[in-house]
């Protein structure tokens, strides 16, 4: 499985993300208090194909120990949400 992008978004940016009220309801999908996120976009041309990929990634990072939340956004809104983390001066 190749991604597509991966971006590592870390805790300072989710802090201030979270506190500040236009990006506070951006961050619902973010579980607990991580030190990090680790966003990785996978494409595929059809569902049942993007859906073994995540399968594959989620059981890679499980093996090797690497996080406790995998949530996945497949709706473009919510990949929006998420895409805004990693803009320059998002908060």
């Amino acid at each position: 499985m190749e991604p597509a992008a991966v971006e590592l978004i870390g805790s300072m940016i989710i802090r201030q993300a979270r506190s500040n009220l236009a990006y506070s309801r951006m961050t619902d999908f973010i579980e607990g208090d991580p030190e990090a996120l680790l966003v990785v976009e996978v494409i595929a041309d059809s569902e049942p194909e993007l859906m073994a990929k995540l399968e594959r990634l989620e059981a890679r990072v499980k093996r090797e120990g690497m996080g406790y939340a995998m949530p996945r956004l497949i709706k473009p809104a919510d990949q929006r949400r998420c895409g805004m983390c990693g803009k320059p001066g998002w908060v």
